[in-house]
């Protein structure tokens, strides 16, 4: 039945349609609905089963590389080798198993199990049922503080306003009421509608279901989550990319030893087994591991800043965030409204410098009389007042409670003033009298009438204004003035409010709309919803990084761009554009103006998405934060989807991050944390892949010109183990460096090895490769002993590794200044390092092992100036880059 435009049906038809009356369905129609239209609920995600979460962590090239590796020297019978490759991929599949079912649990733990209850007529009589049981044709009762369990039609509505933040993502208030409406009203200003997921906040209501589960607004768009394709995050595609070259380079290098070998007549057997070793060494059996432990350090360091990530690989790919599209309500502001401004005749009173009246030297009557009335003329409901406002409940929509709190905290507190100027009689707000009034008695014989309400009608009806405790006469000059005033108020983006009295005889003067005239008008108060603390600092900071920052929000264009002006958001240089707008551009047009826009307003969730796909056809990698169920498409869609932690389930799990204190700088803090797993991920990469290729350069070399080789299949495993394993693992844990966020985001076309560190692999593995293999060469022709010289070669590849550790640990300082960012766990890992290396040369059982001899004093001489030769030159190149990068800043 979802084809019917309900807005503009009257009663009667409404009735005809659904098939039922303002007493509702009886029991056997309900049945027969249920069976028709099944239950009132939205589908449920099922959990990801612990079984899959294990699979997911194979799902990675590189460990597809290190199964077959592991495989093939199983079949050589070299039972060393396999054991160290599939102890990488154990480990790798343990670290990610348990990070990413902790953070399953830990949002299964955010969710409540409430089970919602909706009061329904049937058989005459007014039941409380679970909303799920709920059919179309049902008549619901609903009360300030009711969730709305299914879309439906207002019959009967008194006071009513319903935040529907879970559909739109705005917080304010929408006042409801049962006129009928034009066909073409658009779905934000239905006003005689209410929908599922929403809450009412004050008033009560009767309304007719019509329509429930998936055929809802809300179900609409739960339902688009099917349609909405997961992107791959950026490691994941790098990762692919790499695995894919070294797939390539150890299948040539393979080929090349066997087929070379045959030709120089070695036995073909012989020769694949070395061409299998050399490859097994050349593939970074440590790198998984380091890159599983690199994300799981981060994952924890995120949440330590209040940042879930859901998914391992998640974490680094915000390092590459390029644009955040980020909510304004809630996100970018506190998500509560705030008195800010307190404007009477001839005095303007900020309360966000200034905190209590002892700051206004002049007009403070006058001011407490504006707020006074702001108190009194007030519907919402103090529960537990008290002098401190930090425990105490206030009941009420958005506005009213701001009145409230900022007349408490300036010693205001209704429940005092109520009783001594008790409450007589209401005229509820209206959205066509745009004004409230309440009666209340100051003495036996005297009243005094308080109003609030719209300026422009407020001051329609004042004769007089307040000024220095006295009533003066009107003029027309003196409300043009004030006019002024609540115009650029407005213009700034603030919800105006006017607040005027009038004395009353009790028994003489009659209490209704028509005695509403001859006011005595006090002043304005501006609210709006406060600039969340530290927003301005961290959009600095991402405009510093080079991160777009974008808005999005349903609210007003002049409020949007006003909001975006405070908090740091370009609107002179970037365009401001409505939703509306948005829909007449074609997608072509759009992905060309798409970078040009900074804010958007008065949006669509299926506007949402288009943006997102908007930016990702320009290659950039997109963040998109969000609370609400209309939000879940786009951030399902997002490289990025960024939930807030007060938000609904949908939105949550439809997200890779969700940020549990809802605030804007820990979506930054986990960007930069990213850029940190990043910047890690590139350190063990450098080192690693430096030390493998190495590795093949000096085999490869020693068979093509016909030499013993200058390391044995073990002295090589000992290697990969004292280097790679400890001293690799302990780069994943070195410090954050500040430079991270003074750099332009990570390209997404860029690869796991950056182009200057492609620069530095090949000429640390030139340069090591080169001295080690001039090394063997020297002793074995100097000593004649060929043992010694490997044993000099095996010893000088081990230790100028674990020397050049410290150059690989940044490109933004030299070697001398990175030691002054502490690491105690690699210098702990090298000093290990160290150790095993002197046992491998020293210790008799280790001499038989490896094949080794004691050195002397002259080839420690040479493995030292071994060392310090790779890390000049490497310090040459990176100074390079050290000129280029001040360059840039």
């Amino acid at each position: 039945m979802s084809e019917h435009n309900w807005h503009s049906l009257v009663k009667e038809k409404l009735f005809s349609i659904l098939k039922s009356d303002i007493n509702g369905l009886n029991s056997i129609e309900v049945a027969k609905r249920l069976e028709q239209y099944g239950k009132n609920e939205l589908p449920k995600k099922k959990g990801v089963s612990s079984f899959i979460i294990f699979l997911e962590q194979f799902k990675s090239p590189l460990i597809y590389i290190l199964i077959i590796a592991g495989i093939i020297s199983l079949i050589f019978l070299d039972k060393i080798d396999a054991g160290v490759i599939f102890t990488a991929v154990i480990v790798n599949t343990i670290v990610g198993f348990f990070q990413e079912k902790k953070a399953q649990n830990a949002l299964a733990e955010l969710r409540r199990a409430v089970v919602i209850k909706t009061r329904v007529k049937r058989d005459g009589e007014e039941l409380e049922i679970d909303a799920k049981d709920l059919v179309i044709g049902d008549i619901i009762v609903l009360e300030a503080g009711d969730k709305v369990p299914a879309d439906a039609r207002l019959l009967f509505a008194k006071k009513v306003q319903v935040n529907e933040a879970a559909l739109t993502g705005e917080s304010w208030e929408v006042d409801k009421d049962t006129k009928i409406l034009d066909r073409e009203v658009a779905i934000t200003d239905r006003i005689n509608m209410i929908y599922m997921g929403t809450v009412f906040t004050s008033g009560k209501a009767e309304a007719i279901i019509v329509n429930t589960g998936l055929n809802t607004e809300i179900g609409k768009i739960a339902s688009m989550l099917q349609d909405v394709e997961e992107e791959d995050t950026p490691l994941q595609k790098r990762l692919e990319k790499f695995s894919r070259q070294i797939g390539f380079g150890v299948l040539a290098i393979v080929l090349f030893i066997l087929f070379f070998g045959v030709y120089l007549k070695h036995d073909f057997f012989e020769m694949f087994e070395i061409a299998v070793a050399v490859a097994v060494s050349a593939i970074p059996e440590g790198l998984i591991v380091a890159l599983t432990v690199v994300l799981a350090i981060g994952m924890q360091k995120i949440l330590k800043q209040n940042g879930l990530v859901r998914k391992l690989v998640a974490a680094e790919a915000l390092g590459s965030t390029t644009v955040v599209c980020t909510d304004k309500t809630g996100t970018l502001t506190s998500g509560e409204m705030r008195v800010t401004e307190i404007i009477t005749s001839d005095f303007h009173f900020d309360t966000l410098e200034n905190m209590d009246l002892s700051h206004a030297k002049q007009g403070w009557s006058d001011i407490i009389e504006v707020l006074k009335i702001g108190v009194l003329c007030n519907e919402a409901v103090v529960e537990h007042e008290k002098e401190s406002m930090k425990h105490v409940k206030i009941f009420g929509n958005m506005t009213e409670k701001a009145l409230l709190r900022a007349g408490m905290n300036f010693g205001l507190h209704r429940n005092k003033l109520i009783k001594e100027y008790p409450e007589l009689d209401i005229i509820p707000f209206d959205s066509e009298k745009k004004y409230m009034a309440t009666l209340h008695k100051s003495t036996s014989q005297r009243g005094v009438l308080y109003v609030k309400g719209a300026p422009e009608k407020i001051l329609e009806k004042a004769s007089y204004y307040w000024h220095n405790q006295k009533k003066v006469k009107i003029n027309d000059q003196v409300k043009k003035n004030l006019q002024k005033k609540f115009e650029k108020l407005s213009g700034d983006g603030l919800r105006i409010l006017a607040f005027a009295y009038k004395n009353f005889v009790m028994n003489k003067d009659e209490f209704d709309e028509e005695n509403i005239n001859d006011l005595v008008f006090v002043g304005f108060i501006g609210m709006k919803d406060p600039i969340r603390e530290g927003v301005k600092d961290t959009i600095k900071l991402c405009n510093r990084a080079g991160i777009k920052i974008v808005m999005i929000t349903g609210d007003h264009k002049l409020t949007a761009k006003a909001i975006a002006n405070e908090v740091g958001i370009d609107t002179k240089k970037y365009k401001v554009i409505q939703g509306e707008d948005l829909e007449k551009i074609s997608d072509k047009d759009f992905y060309e103006q798409v970078d040009k826009i900074s804010v958007y307003a008065r949006v669509t969730p299926a506007d949402k998405l288009r943006i997102v796909k908007a930016w990702q056809h320009r290659n950039d990698i997109v963040a998109m934060t969000g609370d609400g169920v209309n939000d879940a498409p786009a951030l399902k869609s997002a490289n990025i989807g960024v939930a807030m932690g007060s938000g609904t389930e949908v939105a949550k799990g439809a997200s890779d991050l969700v940020i549990l204190d809802d605030h804007f700088s820990t979506i930054v803090a986990a960007v930069q944390q990213g850029r940190v797993i990043y910047d890690n991920i590139k350190k063990v990469v450098l080192y690693l892949m430096s030390d493998s290729l190495a590795e093949v350069l000096i085999i490869i070399f020693a068979l093509v010109v016909g030499w013993p080789l200058p390391l044995l299949a073990t002295q090589i495993l000992w290697i990969n183990i004292i280097d790679d394993g400890l001293p690799g693992m302990a780069l994943t844990l070195d410090p954050e460096d500040p430079g991270v966020m003074k750099e332009k985001p990570i390209s997404i076309d860029s690869g796991v090895i950056s182009n200057e560190n492609k620069i530095l692999i090949v000429t640390i593995s030139l340069i090591t490769a080169v001295s080690t293999l001039f090394l063997f060469y020297y002793f074995w022709q100097s000593t004649g002993n060929v043992n010694s010289a490997r044993t000099t070669a095996f010893t000088g590849l081990a230790l100028s590794t674990l020397m050049y550790v410290f150059s690989c640990r940044t490109l933004r300082h030299d070697f001398f200044a990175s030691l002054k960012i502490k690491n105690w766990y690699l210098i702990g890992a090298v000093l290990i390092g160290l150790v095993l290396q002197l046992m491998a040369v020293y210790v008799p059982f280790f001499q038989k092992v490896f094949h080794t001899v004691p050195l002397g004093i002259a080839p420690w001489v040479a493995i030292i100036l071994q060392g310090i030769l790779i890390i000049a030159v490497v310090e040459f190149i990176k100074g390079l880059y050290l000129v280029r990068f001040d360059k840039k800043k």
